[in-house]
């Protein structure tokens, strides 16, 4: 249970998630942190991609945005995100330790826009934590960094805070409403600003960088 609740939203790991570009300067690098992000996967991603199909009793999901660069205007092409999510039991994996089995790299349009279908995460077992889904983003001039995590207006646990940090933040709000189509899918919105700095992996949550899942 220790590795679903260190995978929490990133909005709850401030005080774990520091900005390292005074660290990259320092070590001389910017051409070596080019190098690190175009090491990374998802270069070649297409921009739409999906996650699972819904079976039996899984709510669908498609979720669609945009990424712009820090100005919070310009469109982002080319950036990668990795997202990653619990099933409906609220798992990431059979085995502790294991990959999320929910993830994927998704690389954003000419016009900074990305889309994948999926399900409708489930809670931690046994915790308070809103459903979720992670979103991490690199490429194309951005180092490693988290995005905002997606959460869901209907959520019951989902607290007064967390909704106000969202409402707050205006187009690049994280808890979506979601809206249900004639196939009964739901569709959420979630737009990305992405930063010029570098945030902390902690080793449970850099799966995403290697398609083997394992850290790096």
């Amino acid at each position: 249970m220790a590795s679903q609740e260190m995978t929490r939203p990133v909005h709850r790991q401030r005080g774990w998630l520091v900005a390292l570009g005074m660290l990259l300067v320092a070590t001389g690098g910017s051409e070596r942190a080019a190098g690190k992000v175009n090491a990374l996967p998802g270069g070649n991603a297409p921009s739409r991609i999906v996650l699972t199909q819904a079976k039996a009793g899984e709510q669908p999901l498609l979720v669609e945005g945009q990424v712009l660069r820090p100005d919070g205007k310009t469109p982002a092409a080319g950036i990668v995100l990795y997202v990653y999510q619990t099933d409906t039991t609220g798992r990431y994996s059979a085995r502790p330790g294991d990959p999320p089995r929910l993830r994927g790299w998704v690389r954003t349009d000419t016009a900074g826009r990305y889309a994948y279908r999926t399900i409708r995460p489930g809670p931690y077992p046994g915790h308070r934590t809103p459903a979720h889904v992670h979103v991490q983003l690199w490429g194309d001039g951005a180092p490693p960094q988290w995005g905002t995590t997606l959460e869901f207006a209907d959520d019951a646990l989902l607290g007064r805070t967390e909704r106000q940090e969202s409402t707050a933040l205006g187009r690049f709000a994280f808890v979506c409403v979601p809206r249900l189509d004639a196939q009964k899918v739901q569709h959420c919105r979630h737009d990305l600003r992405i930063k010029s700095t570098e945030d902390r992996f902690e080793p449970n949550t850099r799966h995403g960088f290697t398609v083997s899942g394992r850290p790096r």
